[in-house]
């Protein structure tokens, strides 16, 4: 079976796709702070500013695909921490991107308005 990484599995885009994904996909879903139980989703505790720990991980579970869904998407969070909402929202997005890429992968980014609004992006 196909492996495909989702990240963010514990937000509520990335919860749904992993249920959505398990009858064709071995999934791996990430998580940065909230734990949770997916039947048949192998959940992962991922920090995914840190690309070593991406490097590891792509060679790990030798995914054949990436949808990315995680994010800091807590607006006041995002205001007043601005350096490391970025390294999350901006630089690990490329850093999964650039994996991908590498790995000859398909990779799905998504994002809400709460993480960016569309116009003037970085």
């Amino acid at each position: 079976m196909k492996r495909l990484l989702i990240t963010g599995a514990s937000g509520f885009i990335g919860w749904n796709l992993c249920q959505l994904s398990t009858s064709e996909w071995e999934v791996y879903g990430t998580y940065f702070c909230n734990t949770l139980d997916i039947t048949n989703v192998n959940m992962l505790s991922v920090y995914l500013t840190d690309i070593h720990t991406l490097k590891s991980l792509f060679i790990q579970i030798k995914t054949e695909a990436v949808i990315h869904t995680a994010a800091q998407s807590q607006p006041n969070v995002c205001q007043n921490n601005t350096q490391e909402s970025h390294v999350i929202n901006v630089k690990a997005s490329c850093d999964i991107a650039r994996l991908c890429a590498d790995a000859k992968i398909p990779y799905i980014f998504t994002f809400t308005d709460l993480v960016f609004y569309g116009y003037n992006p970085p």
